[in-house]
């Protein structure tokens, strides 16, 4: 879904910085999968409609709350991460959140304008930070340096240990530099719904080793 409206959840930033107590990050799989396959949804909607995000990152990225104690992910604010207050950076006129910029900004000087890849390696950056609840690359000062250290060192944040691996894959292809390695939408969707199997998996055999 694409609308503009109140989201009285706030920014999946907020929704996630909640989830921190005491330093511990807390989210059920259930909830994780769900935000994740709603932003897909989401951004498929735009790429269907040939329209590129070309900001894709959590304060984009609202949650609206409804009676039933449900929420609604909502893609919003399409090229605005000069209003973001994040680390933003403007290639030839574009304001971009570097944390989810595609390298490929840092690489190919034709590259002038955000592309549907460009989408997808945001989302796989996305897809990481929904296991961690931290933005990516947060204890490095200098964020000029985070295009470095993406774009020519090929540095990515760690996997959060206990992620499923088929997760883990999921997200690593969606942020590889190289955009043909990246996955479409449809794709996207039918690799996460082997990690929303994976987590069924797990939870039924908790629930029988409790009994």
């Amino acid at each position: 879904m694409i609308v503009l409206q109140y989201a009285n959840g706030g920014t999946l930033r907020d929704y996630l910085q909640n989830k921190i107590n005491e330093n511990i990050f807390r989210i059920s799989w259930a909830d994780l999968i769900s935000i994740a396959e709603q932003i897909i949804f989401g951004l498929r909607d735009l790429h269907l409609n040939n329209i590129v995000h070309g900001d894709l990152h959590p304060k984009n990225i609202l949650i609206v709350h409804d009676d039933n104690s449900k929420f609604k992910v909502v893609l919003s604010d399409f090229g605005s991460a000069s209003k973001s207050g994040d680390s933003v950076i403007s290639i030839h006129g574009k304001y971009l959140t570097i944390e989810y910029a595609d390298p490929q900004f840092f690489i190919d000087p034709e590259m002038i304008e955000p592309k549907f890849k460009s989408d997808i390696y945001g989302l796989g950056v996305i897809l990481w930070e929904l296991t961690s609840g931290i933005r990516p690359f947060s204890k490095v000062v200098n964020k000029l340096a985070i295009s470095y250290l993406v774009a020519q060192k090929g540095k990515r944040e760690k996997e959060v240990p206990g992620t499923p691996s088929s997760y883990v894959k999921l997200y690593k292809k969606c942020w590889s530099t190289k955009p043909k390695k990246r996955p479409k939408i449809e794709e996207i969707l039918r690799k996460l719904e082997k990690s929303k199997d994976v987590v069924k998996t797990i939870q039924n055999s908790l629930s029988s080793f409790v009994r």
